[in-house]
């Protein structure tokens, strides 16, 4: 989080929280639900499940979901190939946790998303 408010002073502005949250990574807040400084019992038990309420299992499950659409994120971010994984599992997954957050988001994208149609017509 220091990150985030070194940037905010570096370009002049006032670290108020909702600009730190602006500015921290998805892999910050993917890190919240991994293993380390007992966040389990600090962060998961106490108001970060909270977050999920269409999710129903434990935390380990869904940083290890989260953490592979980070990964995928990073190399779509930074111009990696990702033709040769399978790109429509990866949508159901970003979808089921888009689910986990907001049902109603999930099943709005889920109608309205091109990524199906995409994916069906490439060679």
């Amino acid at each position: 989080m220091g990150e985030a408010c070194d940037l905010l002073r570096r370009q002049g502005l006032a670290a108020t929280p909702e600009q730190i949250e602006n500015e921290l990574s998805f892999g910050f807040w993917v890190s919240l639900l991994g293993p380390g400084n007992n966040y389990d019992q600090r962060l998961w038990r106490t108001a970060l499940h909270q977050a999920f309420p269409g999710y129903r299992g434990g935390r380990r499950e869904l940083h290890r979901k989260l953490d592979h659409l980070r990964v995928l994120r990073n190399k779509i971010a930074h111009h990696c190939p990702i033709y040769h994984r399978h790109l429509q599992a990866d949508h159901q997954t970003i979808l089921q946790c888009l689910g986990y957050i907001d049902a109603g988001l999930a099943t709005w994208i889920d109608r309205y998303s091109r990524v199906p149609s995409v994916l069906a017509s490439r060679p």
